[in-house]
């Protein structure tokens, strides 16, 4: 067994635990200049703008983990956009690859799943957007951020944050 110090009290320590969902849409896109928090169809969103580049390391992603994102977006064109190429394209530093196209004059909502490749490790996640006359518009509510290479069910992200006793014990975790 490799070396582990003793530590006689642990009270200074902190336990985290969390879902399935591992973090917020927020947190991945936490520090970007070019979003605006908005309501769209009744939805909690995030719209992204042209000319956006953002990569973000939300939470901490282990070596050689497939992880999936999954989210529900669409893109809507304004200013005589003719493209039906207009969105944005969601990322892993690994060189995986999403794009959120939704075509001319489109105004459905559309599920996007983006899962990193197998045997290669993420150290970000991250947006480009490429028309300057589109929005990109995310639903907050609908983000999730698991490890594996399916999409399930939606579950809210929820952290449980607890420190032991001095003999080791957490309570509730």
């Amino acid at each position: 067994l490799p070396y582990a110090p003793y530590v006689p009290d642990l009270s200074a320590v902190t336990v985290s635990r969390v879902g399935k969902n591992l973090t917020t849409a927020k947190e991945v896109y936490n520090g970007a200049y070019k979003y605006l928090e908005t309501v769209v169809d009744g939805r909690n969103c995030i719209r992204f703008t042209s000319g956006t580049t953002l990569k973000n390391t939300p939470i901490t992603f282990e070596p050689n983990t497939q992880y999936t994102a999954s989210f529900y977006a669409k893109s809507e064109n304004f200013n005589g956009a003719t493209s039906d190429n207009n969105g944005a394209t969601f990322f892993y530093s690994d060189g995986t690859r999403s794009h959120v196209k939704v075509g001319r004059d489109s105004t459905d909502w559309a599920l996007y799943t983006l899962t990193s490749g197998r045997g290669k490790t993420v150290t970000h996640i991250g947006v480009y957007t490429q028309e300057y006359r589109a929005h990109v518009y995310l639903d907050t509510d609908t983000f999730q951020l698991e490890i594996g290479a399916v999409a399930t069910d939606y579950e809210p992200y929820s952290a449980q944050t607890a420190t032991p006793s001095a003999d080791g014990t957490v309570d509730g975790i």
